[in-house]
């Protein structure tokens, strides 16, 4: 990568954009004058914006008549929680609809749809007991310069 990024020839219109969660772990010559020459800190979203990441996550997805997911994810259970984990949420949330429907006896018929899940607060809160932000309050301090950066030994 370093060959292309800093070499000799000249690239027009072209960009390179890297992202990581471990900064610490950035070759130092891969941030030298020339290659990657922007460092941009996107911290986690606030309770409003993890609303609206949960209000498009689950456009498509069948909820309970009266579920408002938005409040849940504005909520103290979801600070902290990136728009990764919000999707591993609804994901989980999905899936416990799923294990919750009853298994139909036989072989449905040809006309016969199965029935859609509707996914409601209960499968949220089955969700929240094994869905956990994946950003430690230590790593966002780090990120946010609030806390040194680990040293290496």
């Amino acid at each position: 990568m370093l060959l292309h990024v800093g070499g000799l020839e000249p690239r027009k219109g072209v960009f390179v954009i890297a992202a990581t969660n471990r900064r610490d772990m950035i070759d130092a010559a891969m941030l030298r004058p020339g290659r990657l020459g922007k460092q941009l800190h996107i911290p986690l979203p606030a309770s409003d914006n993890r609303a609206a990441v949960m209000s498009t996550l689950t456009r498509k997805t069948p909820l309970a008549a009266g579920l408002d997911v938005t409040q849940l994810a504005a909520g103290p259970r979801c600070e902290g929680f990136s728009g990764a984990d919000l999707a591993a949420l609804v994901r989980e949330a999905c899936m416990q609809a799923l294990r919750s429907m009853p298994i139909p006896e036989g072989l449905p018929s040809a006309g016969d749809a199965p029935p859609v899940p509707v996914v409601s607060m209960e499968h949220f809160e089955a969700a929240l007991e094994t869905v956990f932000p994946s950003v430690t309050e230590l790593d966002a301090l780090e990120c946010e310069g609030l806390r040194p950066p680990t040293t290496k030994i």
